[in-house]
């Protein structure tokens, strides 16, 4: 027993979780000192319209997942002699990709502005220009992760949330308001593409007469899986808010993102463990011995840590909130229970799905946007109250979460068979 406790704390994913969960904690820290001093210095309503900005970005954000898996992918199994240029080429795609993007925002303004009641097309601006930093922090982040440098893929995470908590005050406080809110986001997007460009050209420094690295048509093949996966998993956390915005009235949707960010605490705590297990499960996907031990080993310490964090906020929402938010979000502390078990069944039902990608299964798709679909077709036909809602997500999770755990058994029961008859 003590040789295995030995094994399990020497162990990549034990060691590698351990330094992003710490890492996160203080990201987390100053990502929550934003939304704490953003939430107080902002009437419910205008918070409430920054939460559906943030959310929207969130849904915009996954076209970082061109980029984000399928770079993992890749450069688990490129040469480190090699990276070098694949990261040139990934980066000259990235931009072309940001300006499209850009371009697509600012045309679509004046749908956004009917479905969010956005009536300053200048906020609508500064949030666009995010667009110019979706991808490339994306690349540098999915390299070091790949490569098994926790230390520094986790220091890209403290320097953004750093540099947005020191940001958005300041811009608040010189009468940017929201602007100012929204801009916090852009310095900290320009802050971790310096750092992380400069660390992956520290470690890969390449050569003068380098080979240019060749994108092959598998890659954009598993790129466009890995987006709509992750498009369906991260409309499963923003459509709720969207959908809130839209059907509720704004003071309701101010209490319902700050029930939203407190669960996300759960989430952010065990993304640690997901961020690790990845290229893990990615590396040993031929050998299902290991790829089981090491599923076996990540389930269980995310059944841990969710289960830990639902009795937090079972027995302490009231002190949860007013130290986040203060007295005039104390509605909030009646939804906070249950929105933790929806975050706990989606950190599941995440490890799940990164299982099915890690296999380059089409399967991590369809499960995926089921439930997705399954969330707001639930909300659309019955959104009365906030409680409601969450039960919706509820529901969608479970369901698709009982598909999974059945489809991964049987993969399993299927080497194991198939190694008996061998």
């Amino acid at each position: 027993m003590i040789k295995k406790i030995r094994q399990t704390i020497k162990s990549t994913l034990f060691q590698g979780s351990f330094l992003v969960l710490s890492a996160n904690i203080i990201a987390n820290f100053f990502n929550y000192l934003y939304h704490l001093i953003t939430g107080r210095l902002l009437a419910p309503d205008q918070y409430g319209l920054l939460q559906s900005f943030i959310a929207l970005s969130a849904l915009l954000g996954i076209l970082t997942y061109l980029f984000s898996y399928p770079v993992v992918n890749l450069a688990v199994k490129t040469n480190s002699k090699s990276i070098s240029s694949l990261v040139k080429v990934l980066e000259k795609q990235s931009l072309k990709f940001s300006l499209i993007l850009w371009l697509i925002l600012i045309v679509s303004y004046p749908l956004t502005k009917s479905f969010l009641h956005i009536d300053n097309f200048f906020l609508f601006l500064i949030f666009s220009l995010q667009s110019f930093i979706y991808f490339l922090p994306i690349i540098y982040q999915s390299v070091l992760r790949a490569k098994l440098h926790f230390l520094y893929f986790s220091l890209l995470g403290i320097i953004a949330t750093l540099t947005k908590f020191i940001a958005a005050p300041f811009f608040i406080f010189i009468g940017w308001g929201l602007g100012g809110a929204l801009g916090a986001f852009v310095v900290s997007g320009l802050a971790i593409i310096f750092a992380g460009q400069y660390w992956v050209r520290k470690f890969w420094p390449g050569k003068i007469k380098e080979k240019r690295y060749k994108l092959k048509s598998s890659f954009w093949q598993f790129s466009l899986l890995s987006l709509i996966t992750n498009f369906f998993l991260i409309s499963l956390f923003s459509s709720d808010i969207l959908l809130v915005r839209y059907f509720l009235d704004p003071y309701l949707s101010g209490i319902y993102a700050a029930v939203s960010v407190l669960g996300k605490m759960i989430f952010f705590g065990a993304s640690s463990v997901l961020i690790v297990v990845y290229p893990l499960l990615v590396k040993f996907k031929k050998n299902p011995r290991k790829l089981m031990k090491i599923f076996g080993l990540t389930f269980f310490a995310l059944l841990f840590m969710t289960i830990i964090g639902m009795i937090v906020f079972k027995f302490s929402p009231h002190i949860i909130v007013n130290v986040l938010y203060g007295n005039k979000y104390e509605a909030a502390v009646y939804y906070l229970p249950i929105f933790s078990l929806f975050v706990s069944l989606l950190v599941i039902l995440n490890l799940f799905i990164q299982f099915f990608l890690a296999l380059e299964y089409k399967t991590a798709g369809w499960l995926a946007g089921l439930a997705a679909v399954l969330q707001v077709f639930l909300i659309i036909i019955r959104h009365e109250n906030i409680k409601a809602i969450i039960e919706n997500s509820i529901i969608s999770i479970a369901v698709v979460l009982a598909l999974s755990f059945i489809m991964i058994i049987k993969y399993f029961n299927g080497w194991y068979y198939e190694k008996k008859r061998g």
